[in-house]
């Protein structure tokens, strides 16, 4: 059985693939590659569906389809291709509406936790921060769901200053979260119940 031959293989072979080519060369937009192969595939395809000899054309077509999907489908979850995202309309202090998504493990000094970001300045947004709120007698814990209007800045989580040390900035940008904001009590200009995420 030679199992490299079977198509779905190779469709995912290219579609890794995609995304690692967006991964590391996140400065051109597959997007607009993408129609382009849609369109020359289904021409292609038109042409020799009733051809039993088929052409390298369609296969390389095909195969090229998939690649620029993969890098679209990367590039859209990549900030900097989002058009409402956050980061988009960072300033010196920034209104934010945030739900929080997730709740971290404290450390001795902050409470933390990963917010989604809904509105900047009153402008519908979308994004993910790292909410660090300082740890005193009187800090608020918040929940999971519960809504927050803060007004502060938005700053980049900081990189390991030793060698070799865990880099936590790389680990939240994985998790689709470049950046962080540190507030106290009293920044929450209003915290109330939200939804229940499904």
């Amino acid at each position: 059985m030679r199992f490299i031959n079977f198509s779905i293989v190779k469709f995912s072979f290219f579609l890794t693939a995609g995304i690692l080519v967006a991964r590391f060369k996140p400065f051109l937009d597959f997007r607009y590659l993408l129609v382009p192969s849609f369109v020359l595939l289904l021409i292609f395809w038109s042409i020799s569906r009733n051809i039993i000899n088929q052409k390298i054309f369609f296969g390389v077509i095909t195969y090229s389809c998939f690649l620029f999907l993969g890098a679209t489908i990367y590039q859209y979850h990549t900030p900097s291709f989002q058009y409402q995202h956050y980061s988009k309309k960072i300033s010196t202090h920034n209104l934010l509406q945030l739900k929080v998504k997730e709740v971290l493990k404290k450390n001795a000094y902050q409470f933390k936790y990963i917010v989604e970001v809904i509105s900047n300045h009153n402008e519908r947004s979308s994004g993910k921060l790292l909410l660090n709120v300082k740890r005193n007698s009187t800090t608020t814990i918040y929940a999971i769901d519960n809504l927050l209007v803060v007004n502060s800045k938005i700053e980049k989580i900081p990189s390991p200053l030793n060698p070799h040390q865990f880099d936590y900035s790389r680990y939240m940008k994985n998790l689709g979260v470049h950046h962080q904001v540190n507030i106290t009590n009293v920044e929450v200009l209003k915290k109330s119940e939200g939804r229940a995420t499904p």
